[in-house]
């Protein structure tokens, strides 16, 4: 059977970003999504949307006289907590708007995704694990799996620097990394991954992680890298090579495909196209 064909990414692969939608629970790991958002709100020129949903559904336990003192104290923090935000500087030069809604997570944010036609959603990780993540869920993971516009997801262990309105910029690393399995979902990711890397003038490696099993022959597993390497090539626009001018160039395009042993691999960054 022949192998599926992907469709190369789109080849006007300035993506369009107009809109982006940053979730925030006001902790440290929003404030790193914070950072990134601000930084890709810079590069496309977007208008930038922060949002905070208060759920009642968090405080069942609480008893029904202590319920509604409970959500007007959160609603004065969570109001103050966009008023620090506004002043601080973070979002200088960047258009935005502050969105407070009250409900049930996920249908709040997809109300204000089809209201302002969002692009993009930017949403900080915890990492909570096992009893933690089972007893209080994942904002993030259900923002992810909902969504039918890209999430970028930034992780627990992405440093955010103190003390500085404008902190340095986190897109300046210069390195991208695309990892695919060549499903549509990843196919729709390559547009995006050759958009940040053409807008930050950046390396871009695209990674297919093969597991192999021990009774592969080299001269098989050499055909394999081949073919695998081959895909990898199709899923960028003919053009790719040759952006110059007013079309910003990625510095350098590297493809790999590598061999390993079945694993549950995972990254503090991570960007899905979702159909």
């Amino acid at each position: 059977m022949a192998a599926p064909t992907l469709k190369r990414a789109e080849s006007t692969s300035h993506v369009s970003l107009r809109n982006i939608l940053l979730a925030t629970d006001f902790s440290h790991s929003s404030d790193a999504a914070l950072a990134h958002a601000a930084s890709i709100a810079r590069r496309y020129d977007a208008k930038m949307f922060v949002a905070h949903v208060i759920r009642p559904d968090v405080y069942q336990l609480v008893p029904p006289e202590v319920t509604t003192i409970t959500l007007e104290q959160t609603r004065r923090y969570a109001e103050q907590q966009m008023a620090g935000l506004l002043i601080s500087g973070k979002l200088r030069d960047i258009p935005h708007q502050v969105l407070l809604g009250t409900g049930e997570l996920w249908p709040v944010i997809s109300e204000m995704l089809g209201q302002h036609e969002i692009d993009l959603i930017v949403v900080g990780t915890h990492g909570r694990t096992g009893v933690r993540k089972l007893l209080l869920g994942s904002a993030a993971e259900e923002i992810f799996r909902l969504a039918s516009c890209p999430v970028l997801t930034v992780g627990p262990k992405v440093a955010v620097p103190e003390g500085a309105a404008l902190a340095p910029d986190p897109l300046s690393r210069r390195r991208f990394l695309y990892a695919t399995d060549f499903t549509a979902h990843s196919e729709r990711a390559a547009a995006y991954a050759v958009s940040l890397a053409q807008e930050n003038q950046a390396h871009l490696t695209l990674l297919h992680v093969v597991q192999e099993t021990s009774d592969v022959s080299p001269h098989n597993r050499a055909r394999m890298v081949e073919f695998f390497t081959k895909r990898l090539r199709e899923l960028l626009p003919d053009e790719a090579e040759m952006w110059c001018g007013t079309c910003r160039r990625p510095r350098r395009t590297k493809w790999s495909a590598r061999r390993t042993a079945p694993c549950s691999p995972s990254a503090d960054n991570s960007i899905s196209r979702k159909s």
